[in-house]
This record gives structure tokens, sequence and C-alpha cells, in this order.
């Protein structure tokens, strides 16, 4: 009451319970069905049963996998100018899903009256990749500008030379932009400008900031703008404050405050110019009184001859 398997055939084994050697074999009836379907990625099973009578018994045989069979390439993420897409297929066998990459469009430069060509892009206070549009620029040998809206609507514009595009385009690079005007953490400014460049630096390309500040000065004031570094020390930027706007250079980013300090008085300028006046006046005179004795002594000179 066993079987016998030949491959995938098999018999009923009787063994005579009087005499252990007297054994009799019987065709079993064999059936078979997959229990388990093979996939791309896993085996399946196909089960075999040997009947006979009242007597069954089984036997199991491992399916290769199968290779994919994948449904078309349906667009996830449309890519936009600067921005890659995506795009995803489903194997119709075992379900796998299968992601790329669709190439972000090509930005549409400016040209330039001197032939040269700027790529835009516009930011915010959230880190923007910003990759394309620099190996874009870097490759067509043109700069990058890039604009982010204030509050109040109005534009902070960076401009990048072309040696700060050739320093950061070959790098997988973030960009981000705030201005802060209320909470401020740096003491006694009138604005924050925070740049974060996350990925790359330029240390020998130069980017050009341009600034949207509106406020009066007050008379006996001036406005600077001070690069701050972690520990607090300001660096004055040299900053030109024209036509609502602060613009200044720079091969680093980080924190930048607007500043209202006391002008400069012409104080110590008068008094240098006064002492330098008085001294001149002093030796001036003594010149023309030095003259006069000459001038008296000859005339006695020439009187007494």
């Amino acid at each position: 009451d066993s079987f016998v398997w030949d491959g995938f055939t098999a018999k009923a084994k009787f063994i005579c319970e009087n005499d252990s050697e007297h054994v009799d074999l019987r065709d079993a009836t064999v059936t078979s069905v997959v229990t388990t379907e093979p996939k791309c990625e896993t085996t399946g099973i196909r089960t075999y049963t040997a009947t006979y009578g009242d007597y069954t018994d089984t036997k199991e045989e491992t399916l290769a996998t199968v290779d994919h069979n994948w449904s078309e390439w349906t667009v996830t993420k449309e890519a936009q100018v600067g921005v890659k897409g995506e795009e995803t297929r489903t194997c119709l066998v075992g379900g796998e899903i299968e992601t790329r990459e669709i190439p972000a469009l090509p930005y549409v430069p400016t040209t330039n009256e001197d032939g040269t060509k700027t790529y835009t892009e516009t930011v915010t206070e959230e880190a923007k990749d910003v990759t394309a549009i620099f190996e874009q620029a870097k490759e067509e040998q043109g700069s990058v500008e890039i604009k982010a809206t204030t509050e109040d609507n109005k534009e902070v514009v960076i401009v990048f030379n072309a040696d700060a595009v050739n320093a950061i385009g070959d790098a997988e690079v973030s960009l981000s932009v705030k201005v802060v005007t209320e909470d401020m953490t740096v003491e006694d400014a009138e604005l924050v400008l925070e740049v974060t460049l996350e990925g790359a630096t330029f240390a020998d390309g130069e980017a050009i900031v341009t600034l949207p500040f509106t406020q009066e000065i007050p008379a006996g004031k001036v406005a600077k703008v001070y690069y701050v570094a972690d520990d607090g020390t300001r660096t004055d930027m040299n900053a030109t404050f024209a036509d609502g706007v602060a613009t200044f250079a720079t091969n680093h980013f980080s924190t930048y405050a607007i500043v209202l300090e006391d002008a400069p008085t012409s104080d110590s300028t008068r008094k240098g110019h006064g002492c330098f006046g008085t001294i001149g006046g002093v030796a001036a005179s003594a010149f023309v009184v030095l003259i006069g004795i000459t001038v008296v002594v000859l005339w006695r000179k020439r009187k007494e001859n």
C-alpha cells in the first residue's frame, strides 16, 4: 500500500502479508495540476497525484521562472522645463513595476545684445533642484539667472556669471531663496536675505544679487548690506542702493542683512582740511612776511648806496 514513482508515472505497490518478497505493482492513475504559478522572480509548483482505488500519493515538480511580459510605458509625471518626468510599466505576469526617468525639457535662453545667453529659473524658500539649468548653461557657455518673489511681489534676482556656472555645472545642486522682514535673527537688520546653495561652491566665480529695498532711509543714516557669518561676524558687501534695489556681488551664499547705520560725519574731514589749511595759512603768512622783510632790506641798502 505505497507507490513507486518513475518520473511522473507511478505504480501502486502491494506486499503480501504472508510473504514480504511477494510484491505486486499495479499501474496507478496520475493527474497533475499547477498549484503555484511561476512568476518572473519566483518559481512555481506542479503537483502530481497518483491514484489507485482508495490509495493516493503526491509528488511536486518545481517550475522555472518565466520571462517578464511588460505592459507599455505609461507617463506618471510629465516632464517640464528643468524638471524630469517619470514613466512606469507593469509586468503582466508577476505584477512587478519598473520606473524610469523622462529627461527634463530644455530651457529656452534669452540671447543678450553681446550674443551671450542667459538661462532663467524661479525658486522659492523651499529647496529646488536646479541641476538641469546649470548643466545646460555650462554646456552652452551661458549665465544663469535665478528669480525669487518676495511676499510683497517684488523680485530678488541672482545672476551667476560663466565662471560660477562652470563651477556648479557638474554637480547635483539645489537652491533656495528667502527674504525675511519680520522676526529676524540678525540684530538691527531691516531685511534679511537667506540664500542656500547645496551641492556646489563657486569661489572662483561671481553672482550679482539684486535685492528690493524701497524703505526710505532717514536723514543722517546710510544703508549697508552685510554678509553675516555663523559666528555673527559681519562683512560689508559694498552694495549700491539705487532705484529701490540693493545690488552686490558675492562668491558664496549664506545670510545677508540690510542695516541702517549712522552716516559718517564730515567733521574729521573738515578737521583734516582745517588743520592742513591752518598750517598752509601759517606757512603762506610766513612766506609773505619773509618777502616783505627782504624787500625792506634791499630798499635800505639801495638807499644807502
